[in-house]
């Protein structure tokens, strides 16, 4: 047998064509799938929008408080249209950080496991990908850009169509060009500096806003905003930052490292399950606390016994105190410069908005003794004494809150000195029903709404479940009873059905301190 003398011609191997055609070759129903999930996520955006365009009408009345006397604090030179000068761009700042902390180019972990290991084209694999994030980018901005028009033409203006159209036109290239830009940024890797660069953007715009207010400028320049020409401008500049944004993403997409494309795949999957089961626990994650911080927190903490030690490092280093504080300073502020908001109706709704903001912070700080039996056997404790720790721990943190607030809202003049027992018992009660509730939110597990609602056959199964879930919420804003109506009514004795909502409240939290 004579040996062969020629070789077999090799068969040429291109992934990027199985690639393609892997997408071709879809078949009808996953075609299908692929639209039914588009629509549905569609439909649940204009559900939301209609939702929100209620609730933020009645947000404006109540800050506006109609019906109610008005401080007249010295401070309060702004009025609640002249903010919206302030938050257009607030708005397109969140855009962008939303962008960056999800990684618009990701992959999901099946999709990296399976392509990135491969010698493809990144620009081929990536394509999909990037038109989903000026798809997200385009979708949140306008989203957002509909909650401000309503608010802008909600507080007195006529709707004006030129401007509402010119208006749609820049949110939509802006966000496009957002989008672009922080793919840009992803695939780079200057997260951390463009961090640090829209913190110092925020920054100049508060200078900027309260540069506006101190020479009397707010006014004219809202007034501004309802100008055709002014928008025109605005569409031309955000079509140039779009072009330049896309120009600069194609130039590297194909570069793009492995690395950032799953880990952008794991936060859009974070975000997709916030969305669907309403639990930030995925989102916010625990960040390292600085050194000096960390030294503070041990000095601070050090004579407290070793259960009480644990919570209250981690409210103190996990960063769980910010949301209240910044809410807390946000108030202030908003009282102090804006003459509307300087009324009852406005600091009740502050108030809840504190009080909702607490429940979930003081539930995720108590959440490891809440539900790990293991570490209360650790610290030598039955679950029923490490219960009883985290409700200590939480009403002792709610009281100071309220404390503290109560006594800003006497010093601006919300609430008669003569009445500081009604203060002092209602702020008592509310704690010790805001420490309950964050312990039965933190032992709530995480919810499959989709199936959850799926599974619900009539309407009033299904209001009886949201009652049921959203309980905590509910006990935790119901719980300041008392402070509302002594900021509505500071003159007025507070009724004995005011006082039995917060008592009921409370009695899960004072049966268990007592038992």
């Amino acid at each position: 047998m004579s040996a062969e003398t020629t070789p077999r011609e090799s068969i040429a191997y291109d992934p990027s064509q199985v690639l393609r055609r892997v997408r071709t070759g879809r078949t009808f129903a996953e075609r299908f799938d692929a639209f039914s999930d588009m629509y549905v996520w569609a439909l649940a955006a204009v559900v939301a929008l209609t939702y929100l365009t209620s609730a933020l009408y009645g947000a404006i009345f109540v800050m506006i408080g109609q019906g109610v006397p008005h401080l007249l604090l010295p401070t309060a030179i702004w009025d609640v249209d002249a903010l919206s000068v302030f938050l257009l761009p607030v708005m397109l700042a969140a855009v962008f950080r939303c962008m960056l902390f999800t990684g618009p180019l990701g992959l999901a972990q099946e999709k990296a496991d399976w392509w990135l290991p491969l010698p493809i084209d990144r620009q081929v694999l990536l394509r999909p990908a990037w038109l989903k994030a000026l798809g997200l980018g385009a979708s949140s901005s306008v989203f957002l850009g509909l909650l401000w028009f309503l608010a802008f033409f909600g507080v007195g203006r006529e709707f004006m169509p030129a401007v509402f159209g010119l208006g749609m036109v820049f949110f939509i290239l802006m966000g496009l060009g957002l989008a672009a830009t922080a793919a840009g940024v992803q695939i780079r890797g200057r997260q951390v500096v463009a961090r640090r660069i829209s913190s110092a953007v925020a920054a100049g715009l508060a200078a900027t806003a309260a540069a506006l207010a101190a020479f009397g400028s707010s006014d004219s320049a809202a007034s501004l905003l309802g100008s055709a020409g002014l928008w025109q401008v605005l569409a031309v500049l955000s079509a140039v930052f779009c072009c330049a944004g896309t120009v600069w993403v194609l130039r590297g997409i194909a570069g793009t490292p492995g690395a950032a494309l799953r880990e952008g795949g794991i936060h859009q999957q974070q975000l997709a399950g916030l969305l669907m089961q309403g639990d930030v626990r995925a989102v916010a994650t625990m960040k390292p606390a600085a050194p000096a911080w960390r030294a503070f927190s041990a000095r601070l903490t050090g004579r407290l016994p070793a259960a009480q030690r644990v919570l209250a490092l981690r409210w103190l280093r996990s960063g769980l105190w910010k949301p209240a504080a910044s809410i807390s300073a946000a108030a202030l502020a908003a009282v102090l410069l804006v003459r509307d908001v300087a009324n009852p109706l406005a600091a009740c709704l502050l108030l809840a908005v504190l009080l909702g903001v607490l429940n979930s912070s003081l539930a995720e700080a108590v959440r490891p003794v809440a539900t790990q039996k293991e570490l209360g056997e650790l610290l030598g404790r039955t679950s029923f004494q490490i219960h009883r720790t985290a409700l200590a721990f939480s009403a002792v943190v709610a009281g100071a809150a309220l404390l503290l607030w109560c006594a800003g809202l006497g010093m601006l003049g919300f609430l008669e000195a003569a009445a500081w027992f009604n203060w002092l018992l209602g702020a008592l009660l509310c704690a010790a029903a805001l420490a309950s509730s964050a312990l039965a939110h933190a032992q709530r597990g995480e919810r499959d709404w989709a199936q959850l609602f799926s599974n619900a056959s009539t309407e009033m199964n299904m209001s009886a479940f949201l009652l049921q879930e959203f309980m905590t919420l509910i006990r935790a804003l119901a719980s300041g009873a008392v402070l509302y109506y002594v900021l509505l009514a500071p003159a007025l004795p507070v009724p004995w059905g005011i006082w039995a909502i917060a008592a009921l409240c409370a009695a899960p939290a004072i049966s268990k301190f007592f038992r």
